[in-house]
């Protein structure tokens, strides 16, 4: 390993105390997955690192580093197209050394599979993932998710408040306390519409916001930042995707999953 790690891990489904370098995938010496450097979250780069730390490797991985063009999924090859001149690796938010995209409010900025590509969640449950950074919005701003119109599968927002929203074929539900700007570096994010369970459900470290399932959603734009309307303001430094059973995840899932990469979770 390059670099040095002090501490101790109680297991594999927990971050170690101390810090490490994004060189800990070659370590030997516990979790094999890449954390980062200043925040010592794991940000796994590989399916392999996804498993070695006992949790199912995404069906898609963006690792958000371009320096221009289009994203490139290092899983599932889906390509999302860059539309909106997003920014490309953007600086790390306070806690972090991981930077990545890039987002500005400015309509249809985004990295997104178009309509007929990728998963289709008129017939497959969906979910996207990511480590976000939000910062104060103009209005309603989009994170992630999908978009058609009025019939978008379930997607992520930010309003002006500010206050997480879940939004799922038009119908919004917002959430009643929780300040998503208020957190200094990156947050995971989960937005899930599972067609099995007819649940739409975005997850944050702070929050569950359940929202109103429809199962009537089109396939049309998704993936992350305006795919239906202005972007938000902020960043993603990794980003990935499940689909069919392995989205269907439930809460107690979801939540587990995000304790093993290290955040700490209020919600039940």
């Amino acid at each position: 390993m390059i670099g040095t790690r002090s501490g101790s891990s109680l297991s594999i489904y927990g971050p170690k105390v101390g810090s490490a370098t994004d060189d800990e995938a070659a370590s030997g010496g516990g979790p094999t997955a890449t954390r980062d450097a200043t925040s010592n979250r794991f940000t796994p780069l590989t399916a392999t690192e996804w498993t070695n730390i006992g949790l199912v490797a995404p069906t898609g991985l963006w690792l958000c580093q371009e320096a221009s063009g289009n994203a490139t999924d290092v899983i599932g090859g889906l390509v999302l197209t860059a539309a909106g001149t997003p920014i490309y690796q953007q600086a790390a938010p306070t806690g972090w050394s991981r930077g990545g995209w890039g987002f500005s409010q400015i309509a249809s900025q985004r990295f997104a599979a178009a309509a007929a590509v990728g998963p289709n969640p008129s017939t497959t449950s969906i979910m996207f993932c990511a480590y976000v950074n939000i910062k104060a919005e103009a209005g309603t701003r989009m994170i992630m998710g999908g978009g058609i119109n009025t019939t978008e599968m379930t997607s992520a927002r930010v309003t002006i408040t500010p206050r997480m929203q879940c939004l799922t074929v038009n119908v919004a539900s917002t959430g009643p306390a929780a300040d998503p700007t208020a957190v200094a570096g990156y947050q995971l994010i989960y937005v899930k519409y599972d067609r099995t369970n007819s649940a739409s459900v975005v997850y944050t470290e702070q929050e569950k916001l359940v929202g109103t399932y429809a199962a009537g959603a089109t396939d049309g734009q998704k993936g992350f930042g305006g795919v239906l309307g202005n972007s938000f303001t902020g960043g993603i430094c990794l980003a990935w995707m499940r689909t069919g059973a392995s989205a269907e995840m439930s809460d107690a899932a979801v939540k587990a999953e995000m304790q093993t990469l290290g955040a700490t979770i209020p919600w039940t």
